[in-house]
């Protein structure tokens, strides 16, 4: 198996140790809350008051059991969304000089010249290359990241995941959407929320617990972790085995 194989099925490994540790992470303040009261030593008080502010304990206990669900979500969101930053890097700078008539028109013209004359000479400058790609790959964003992957390698990742099972892709999608949602609009829904997961809304955990017509306000439950690790974790699966293929075909 070539290196870049070697790295990719790495990343894959790693990405799912790391959704895993999210997981687990999850679960033991799961179970911490489930006794009757939560209570912490005096040296732990002050981290507390920073994140919640004073309070009676039940109003903390409430906020840290939705806070500790959207954190996770978030950790979850990170890790996968660097997977598939990472191994599109590695499958850019492994077949570098097929893909780099793949740059989108949409890039800098003069980015796709000097990627061209790297080809053109010996496309030993590896510092260049590196540069060339990171200008090429989105750093965040999972629309963005999907279609970088479909254009470079024709893998459709929503395709992959809806082959193995239905609920994946729209677990993830609405997961990023949810997130974001969260983070900018105190999960208060509006037009572009619903008209991004609309059309998979249904078979997302969200989706299974109200219809998002009559949504006013997102929140993330401890089911919605627990499906989104699962889709994440076999989606990380699915696509490293899909790029082994296609990297070895290519």
């Amino acid at each position: 198996m070539k290196e870049h194989t070697h790295r990719l099925s790495r990343y894959g490994r790693k990405c799912r140790e790391h959704l895993s540790r999210v997981r687990l992470s999850h679960q033991i303040a799961l179970r911490a809350l489930s006794r009757d009261s939560v209570e912490f030593d005096q040296e732990l008080e002050p981290l507390v008051q920073a994140s919640f502010g004073k309070g009676t304990q039940d109003r903390f206990h409430a906020k840290l059991r939705s806070v500790l669900n959207e954190v996770h979500l978030v950790g979850l969101k990170a890790n996968f969304e660097l997977f598939l930053n990472l191994v599109l890097s590695v499958i850019w700078n492994a077949h570098f000089t097929e893909l780099v008539s793949k740059i989108p028109s949409g890039k800098s013209v003069l980015l796709r010249e000097f990627a061209e004359s790297l080809v053109e000479g010996d496309g030993s400058s590896g510092n260049a290359r590196e540069l060339i790609v990171g200008q090429i790959i989105p750093n965040y964003g999972l629309l963005e990241l999907v279609r970088a992957l479909r254009e470079s390698t024709g893998i459709d990742l929503p395709g992959v995941l809806y082959a193995k099972d239905f609920h994946y892709w729209p677990q993830i999608h609405v997961a990023f959407e949810v997130r974001h949602t969260i983070e900018h609009r105190d999960g208060k829904m509006d037009r572009v929320f619903r008209d991004k997961v609309e059309r998979v809304w249904s078979n997302s955990s969200w989706g299974q617990r109200q219809a998002i017509d009559l949504l006013q306000k997102i929140s993330v439950d401890a089911q919605d972790i627990a499906l989104t690790y699962d889709a994440m974790r076999h989606g990380a699966e699915l696509l490293t085995d899909e790029l082994v293929r296609w990297s070895s075909r290519n």
